[in-house]
């Protein structure tokens, strides 16, 4: 609880460097978040979204390859 999606993420990549991260948020917009888009294992999805829209950014998530 003490801790956000951003520093998590972060926290678990150190242990497993090819984990796949989608953010979602409500909030902020895609010029606000705090790192690179350009990381194939990231990807930024914000809301309100469409259920086609959220299976293409999974699917292009699990076809990125490892860094």
């Amino acid at each position: 609880p003490d801790i956000n999606g951003v520093d998590l993420a972060d926290r678990l990549r150190k242990y497993c460097p090819s984990l796949k991260v989608l953010y979602m948020s409500g909030v902020m917009d895609e010029a606000s978040v705090p790192f690179p888009t350009t990381d194939p294992h990231k990807a930024f999805l914000p809301k309100p979204f469409l259920p086609p829209v959220l299976f293409q950014k999974i699917e292009h998530l699990l076809q990125a390859r490892p860094a």
